[in-house]
C-alpha cells in the first residue's frame, strides 16, 4: 500500500542493491559511484572504501569553507556511520555493494530542494508501510529537522547539483596522471553484442523480468 501511494504521487518504487533503508531520489539528488577493484586487503577493512568516498566529497566541498562531518545523524533517513553532515544536518549517505572482483561505493547527495520535504516523504512511507503491523520502535524514526540540501546549507540554490558535479570531477582529475589514463584506456573493453544479449537473458531470469 505504501509503494502504491508513492507511485500514485509519481514515484517509481524499486529495491536498492546497496544500503538498507528508504531513500528518495529525484532531480535534486546527485548519485556518485566509485567502482574499485577488490584486493586481499580490502576484504578485511571495508571502512577504507567508505573513507575514499568521504574524502572525495569533503575535498569537493572544501572551497565552501564549511566543515563536512561524518557520523550517524539521529532522525535522518537511511542512517549510518557514514552520514555526511554540515552543522548537524545530513546531506549525504554512503553505502557499499561488494561483489566477487569489485566493490561499488555509492553516495546519494541531497544537492537541491528541501531536505525536510524528503524526510517527510520517507516518514510517511514508513508509517503507511507499518500501519497495523509494527510498533514505531520497529522501523526507522525519521524527523524533519535532520536533513537539509547543500543548496539550503550553503546558499547555492538551484544549480547546486551541477556545481558539485564539476567539483567532484575536478578532485578526481587532480588525482589522475596521463600514464594512468592511458593504461585505463588500453585496458577498457566493450562487450560484443552477443555477450550483451547473453547477459541480458541472465538478468531477466535472475530478476523475473518479462521479455515483453
Amino acid at each position: 500500500a505504501a509503494a502504491q501511494q508513492l507511485e500514485a504521487d509519481g514515484y517509481d518504487v524499486v529495491v536498492r542493491h546497496s544500503g538498507g533503508a528508504a531513500v528518495p531520489l529525484d532531480t535534486g539528488v546527485l548519485n556518485v559511484s566509485l567502482i574499485l577493484p577488490k584486493t586481499s586487503s580490502s576484504l578485511s577493512d571495508f571502512r577504507e572504501d567508505f573513507e575514499k568516498m568521504y574524502t572525495l566529497i569533503r575535498e569537493a566541498l572544501a572551497g565552501t569553507g564549511r566543515r563536512v562531518d561524518k557520523g550517524e545523524i539521529a532522525g535522518a533517513y537511511c542512517p549510518g556511520d557514514y552520514d555526511l553532515s554540515i552543522d548537524g544536518l545530513k546531506f549525504c549517505g554512503i553505502a557499499q555493494r561488494r561483489q566477487a572482483r569489485a566493490t561499488i561505493v555509492q553516495a546519494f547527495i541531497v544537492a537541491e530542494g528541501s531536505g525536510q520535504a524528503r524526510a517527510r516523504l520517507v516518514r510517511a512511507f514508513y508509517e503507511e508501510a507499518a500501519s497495523g503491523i509494527a510498533k514505531p520502535e520497529d522501523y526507522p524514526l525519521v524527523t524533519e529537522d535532520s536533513t537539509a540540501s547543500l543548496g539550503e546549507l550553503l546558499g547555492l540554490g538551484h544549480g547546486a547539483a551541477a556545481v558539485l558535479t564539476e567539483e567532484i570531477k575536478r578532485v578526481i582529475g587532480s588525482l589522475q596522471s596521463e600514464e594512468g589514463l592511458a593504461a585505463a584506456g588500453a585496458a577498457a573493453r566493450l562487450p560484443d553484442p552477443n555477450e550483451i544479449r547473453a547477459n541480458a537473458r541472465t538478468m531477466r531470469l535472475k530478476y523475473w523480468i518479462s521479455n515483453t
